[in-house]
């Protein structure tokens, strides 16, 4: 027992010092739209209003920035934190890092209610802890982090109460599920499985008064996510994740693109990672080899793995192949193979078992040289000189003035870095009425990297003077608006 206590300590610090020179580095890299999105809110829950149901967007013109779409659970606390130990971006990476560890330890839970094994739970919490992606995402301001942690801890939960008849088990799990979906909505389609067992349930009528007091245990906190979507969906404009496929049209070939993609890139490279790809490959083999599937809880996985294949197809436009963190909700089916595979082979002589613990302790190794040069500063993700020159930026204009800013594509990088509210534009589309409106409205000050937009007549005639040049960064002073609010366009 202590040194499978000691084996679990050592992989979370493992996982720590591998983090460690990461923690105090600025919001940079692949997805750093969606960290600086959350972290902004982070900052704006500190600053302004600790109401939980405010969360704020920096690009907001002169309103309020109000912006709902997930439960802001994980921004808020954050933000409760800060209240703590002041507003440090390495608080929110630590939170996350907390966050990332008891979602492993979690999924080594649920393996060892559906394997029975020690050996093969410790295989999988490894396995999701050094998961390239995951790795990279661990200290990321991002909500799916907290998503997937209360999920799992809800469906391991969930499977302990029905293998161990423990329906007070059932309360707890019931929450984290809720709260997992509240935070993101993809996490619905974990409901798969609890609503087939106790569906299976019903129709075999078994004791039909716990089963339905099992059943408000369980789905009663699901009411909260359900209302908070309720109310905020028909708010949301265009959104591709509700849309899916049937609002977000693209060509058979594009679509079959992607599925490719996911399948010979995303999954062996970024989820599994190529160290544990002969595992994952074995235990698919071992899985049907020894007929795993006739155990009556794999039926309930079954449910689940077929729920998140109609997600998959339903989302694939949304998905593209760039979006790892979608993926988010297939991990327990990425490392149960993988801890199969360990369960299996462990109890196997000789060289079998030395290859299965020689790939195990290879997948840091090879998450390492996958994702460290991901946190590159010289290769951030966005224009290098607006975090290069970022306090002398954030400086140049008055900290309550409303600025214009880009070109920024994503509409978060910018305003994060620079500390500041207003408007964005990108790829030199900036429209002279638009830039005249939102002057109108107070925009006082504008950072561009544009030079081929800054020497348009309509836009130079609103410019008064040039502020300041920061490397291709440039921050003019706008003119005042002068006239009236109709010929501004509003």
């Amino acid at each position: 027992m202590q040194l499978k206590r000691g084996a679990w300590i050592a992989m979370i610090l493992l996982s720590l010092v591998m983090h460690w020179p990461h923690l105090k580095k600025d919001l940079i890299s692949i997805h750093v739209w969606r960290q600086t999105q959350t972290q902004a809110t982070i900052r704006a829950f500190y600053e302004e209003d600790m109401h939980i149901l405010h969360p704020r967007r920096d690009e907001r013109g002169d309103g309020d920035g109000i912006f709902l779409m997930e439960f802001p659970l994980m921004q808020w606390t954050v933000a409760a934190i800060w209240k703590l130990t002041g507003p440090h971006l390495w608080v929110s990476r630590l939170f996350m890092f907390l966050c990332y560890v008891l979602a492993a330890l979690a999924l080594g839970k649920l393996v060892r209610q559906l394997l029975h094994s020690d050996t093969a739970a410790m295989a999988a919490a490894f396995g999701l802890l050094f998961s390239p992606a995951f790795y990279y995402h661990g200290i990321n301001p991002m909500p799916d982090n907290l998503a997937l942690c209360l999920s799992l801890w809800g469906l391991a939960w969930f499977f302990q109460a029905s293998r161990e008849g423990k329906p007070l088990l059932l309360f707890p799990g019931g929450i984290a599920l809720a709260a997992g979906v509240a935070v993101k909505l993809p996490f619905i389609i974990w409901y798969a499985a609890p609503g087939w067992y106790f569906l299976m349930r019903l129709w075999q009528k078994e004791r039909m008064r716990s089963l339905r007091m099992e059943g408000v245990f369980f789905f009663i906190p699901f009411l909260i996510p359900a209302a908070w979507y309720a109310w905020v969906i028909p708010q949301w404009q265009a959104d591709v994740i509700t849309r899916g496929i049937v609002g977000n049209w693209e060509s058979l070939q594009n679509t079959l693109g992607y599925v490719g993609h996911n399948l010979v890139s995303t999954l062996p490279e970024l989820l599994v990672g190529w160290g544990l790809l002969p595992l994952f490959l074995a235990g698919i083999f071992f899985f049907f080899r020894r007929q795993y599937y006739r155990n009556r809880q794999f039926t309930l996985l079954a449910v689940w793995f077929t729920a998140l294949l109609v997600f998959y197809v339903y989302e694939t436009n949304a998905i593209r192949d760039d979006h790892d963190y979608y993926f988010y909700p297939f991990y327990p089916f990425v490392f149960l193979p993988v801890a199969l595979a360990v369960k299996e082979l462990s109890g196997m002589p000789g060289v079998w078992r030395k290859t299965a613990m020689v790939l195990i302790l290879l997948a840091p190794l090879n998450t390492h040289i996958r994702m460290h040069k991901r946190w590159n500063p010289d290769n951030p993700g966005f224009n290098a000189d607006v975090l290069r020159h970022k306090p002398a930026l954030q400086a140049a204009v008055p900290e309550d003035a409303l600025v214009v800013a880009g070109n920024d594509v994503s509409h978060f990088i910018w305003l994060y870095h620079l500390d500041k509210k207003g408007w964005c534009f990108e790829k030199d589309g900036l429209r002279a009425d638009s830039l005249q409106s939102w002057r109108s409205r107070g925009a006082a000050f504008i950072y561009s990297d544009s030079r081929k937009l800054e020497q348009k007549p309509d836009i130079a005639r609103q410019l008064d003077r040039l502020v300041d040049s920061f490397g291709s960064v440039r921050v003019y002073k706008l003119r005042p608006f002068a006239g009236t609010p109709e010929q501004a366009g509003r």
